[in-house]
């Protein structure tokens, strides 16, 4: 099975602050021609505040807008929480996927000043994404269109913290080398 972490593709330990919602949102591109073989996990490691009410503060993980799973923050994942969610195998699809936390911090008291960093919550680097992978039984694009991935294009135009994350099939390879041709391909004049 593919088990990228995080930090594999690139994504550094994120902390929020402060009352309310807050969001992590982190992208990978499973590779055309693969599919998920069987169901996989999603293995949350973090760290919040004790001085969030329990009753009422939570995370929410989503993949592709399908619901993976709630966290329940608690007096003992206050300081390292481990939380593994099932990914069903039919939510994992071909190019990019988006993996989303929200967080939901909620303070015991009211009398907490908004304006101190005493409620927080840490999404840490090591959450681990575990895909097992076989050749796609249907046939799959040999190329995906490149407007499939535009969020990179959006977030970094430079492309210097993109990342490929392939397993150890030649076609995988190949795809990923021809995506990155396309991707390093002036752009015709006029159109940025």
């Amino acid at each position: 099975p593919l088990r990228p972490r995080l930090s594999d593709l690139g994504y550094p330990t994120q902390t929020a602050f402060g009352l309310g919602a807050h969001f992590f949102e982190y992208v990978f591109i499973l590779p055309a021609g693969v599919e998920m073989a069987d169901d996989g996990m999603v293995e949350v490691s973090f760290a919040h505040s004790n001085l969030l009410n329990y009753d009422a503060a939570g995370m929410l993980v989503r993949l592709n807008d399908q619901p993976l799973g709630s966290i329940r923050l608690s007096e003992e994942s206050s300081q390292q929480g481990l939380v593994q969610l099932r990914v069903p195998r039919n939510v994992v699809r071909p190019g990019p996927n988006t993996l989303l936390f929200s967080a939901d911090l909620v303070p015991q008291t009211p009398c907490i000043d908004p304006n101190l960093a005493g409620v927080w919550i840490a999404l840490y680097a090591d959450t681990r994404i575990t895909m097992p992978l076989r050749p796609a039984v249907t046939a799959s694009r040999a190329v995906l269109k490149l407007s499939e991935f535009d969020r990179p294009l959006l977030d970094d135009r430079t492309l210097d913290a993109l990342t490929f994350v392939v397993d150890d099939q030649p076609e995988s390879w190949n795809i990923a080398a021809q995506l990155a041709g396309e991707l390093a391909r002036p752009l015709p004049r006029g159109i940025m």
